[in-house]
């Protein structure tokens, strides 16, 4: 072999050893860009995921706090308020129909009233507003004779129960 041969034959051997490092490298481009969409999917179900669980955890939530307009009489009413052996006047109003969203609500207006203990009202107040049973729209206390903190007061709250159709 002479010289200028050897010399074409190192240039080719040269030349298809930088064409396979090119192939190669767009390769691994490739290879690369193709792992980091996957990863991106893989970020993107997941976090698709966790939404539907907060999406599901938010649904059972609103599904504890409702009742079921269907079949709920007033004795179902006070027992989801937890007032069944209450001595408190509670006046349940007639259901109307709300939309949010796609949800189709029932809003029952509600009146309780009674004569209590201000610790006892104050007491009630808390649960109503902690439970979140019922949306508080007003609250009235007032002093009945003399006032002092074991006296009674006349206790008055308004509010609305938000129901579903289950």
């Amino acid at each position: 072999m002479t010289r200028s041969s050897f010399r074409r034959a190192w240039l080719i051997t040269l030349a298809l050893m930088i064409g396979a490092a090119m192939y190669a490298h767009g390769e691994y481009e490739d290879a690369l860009t193709k792992s980091h969409l996957m990863e991106k999917a893989v970020d993107r179900l997941t976090a698709e995921r966790r939404s539907g669980s907060q999406i599901t955890a938010s649904l059972s939530d609103l599904d504890s706090r409702t009742i079921d307009q269907n079949s709920s009489t007033r004795l179902d009413l006070l027992r989801y308020l937890g007032l069944e052996e209450s001595r408190l006047g509670i006046e349940f109003g007639n259901p109307s129909t709300k939309r949010v969203g796609n949800a189709e609500l029932t809003v029952r207006t509600l009146t309780i009233t009674g004569k209590l203990p201000y610790e006892d009202a104050m007491n009630q107040l808390d649960y109503f507003y902690n439970t979140k049973k019922i949306a508080i729209k007003s609250m009235e206390l007032r002093a009945v004779g003399v006032v002092n903190y074991d006296s009674s007061v006349e206790f008055s709250l308004k509010g609305e129960i938000y129901a579903l159709h289950k």
